[in-house]
């Protein structure tokens, strides 16, 4: 059964918090995934080639181009959506993502739909890079590097989190909380009396410390591990 609070699940084995992927990770899945791509390319080239006996002419290019548009169209649109809708252990996963072990899930912590498939995929990164003339590929790609739940600007659209395919218990994760939790119905405070201001010591000009990041999780999914 899901939970309804952001990066956590309820099941069997109890609570369980995901943790965010870190960034090279990502790239890694992203490089790996680019070679069914590749491996269309090199097939239509020497196909023509067999064919035509030269990839030189005028015809032999007309028709690399043409198979290229007709092949490569459908299967860049539909090649992410149709892996990462898959049931079960590998929902959330492409090839790239399944090697590297991370996964995409919805910001509820639900397996990833049709719906959300297309809006990450379709929407949210072929579309907007085509109407940009792939300018937007440079920002969204970057955009994990300084953003703080360590969404891509795809992710962004379709309310996704790319996390670790394996899940933390929450006995490990202590007293993460969750973005919700402060939408949550929250019992009353008892009143507590007002403490004396603490007088800084004489002489004293240290700096108060400066605030933790990632205290405790980053909006209720666990920062990705520094040795990452």
């Amino acid at each position: 059964m899901i939970d309804a609070r952001p990066g956590e699940l309820t099941g069997e084995q109890g609570q369980v918090t995901y943790e965010l992927a870190a960034y090279s990770t990502r790239v890694w899945a992203f490089l790996i995934d680019l070679l069914p791509f590749v491996a269309l390319g090199l097939l239509i080239a020497i196909g023509v080639s067999v064919g035509e006996g030269s990839t030189d002419s005028d015809d032999a290019r007309e028709l690399t181009r043409t198979l290229a548009l007709a092949l490569g169209i459908p299967l860049t649109l539909l090649y992410a959506p149709l892996l990462l809708i898959r049931r079960g252990a590998r929902n959330g996963q492409t090839l790239g993502k399944q090697a590297m072990r991370i996964r995409v899930v919805r910001e509820s912590g639900e397996p990833v739909t049709l719906g959300n498939a297309l809006m990450r995929e379709v929407v949210g990164r072929q579309l907007l890079i085509a109407f940009t003339y792939g300018v937007y590929a440079v920002i969204d790609y970057a955009w994990p590097l300084w953003d703080r739940s360590r969404q891509a600007l795809h992710d962004k659209v379709a309310q996704t989190r790319v996390v670790l395919a394996e899940p933390v218990r929450n006995s490990a994760a202590g007293t993460f909380t969750t973005g919700l939790d402060a939408h949550a119905p929250q019992p009353p405070l008892e009143p507590v009396e007002p403490a004396e201001p603490a007088q800084p010591a004489t002489g004293s000009t240290a700096p108060p410390p400066a605030p933790a990041d990632d205290a405790p999780v980053r909006d209720g999914w666990l920062p990705p591990r520094a040795s990452s």
